[in-house]
């Protein structure tokens, strides 16, 4: 399954993606989930939106490592 996230801001998730469904906090336990019913997990991400900086490959490392 691949799950795309977008983008690991909530920020640029709600106000560039637009898409407000996709929450951020949400993402470990979700995955979690998926892969106790047995699920392989893929996830893709998007980077340069206005609202990212350098800090987001930071951000989006810590996210994938929770």
């Amino acid at each position: 399954m691949d799950g795309g996230a977008g983008n690991c801001s909530q920020k640029t998730i709600n106000e560039e993606i637009k898409k407000g469904g996709n929450k951020i906090d949400r993402v470990s336990s979700m995955i979690d989930k998926a892969e106790r019913e047995g699920m392989e997990m893929w996830a893709s991400f998007i980077f340069g939106f206005d609202n990212d900086d350098a800090e987001i490959f930071d951000t989006t490392y810590e996210k994938l490592n929770e």
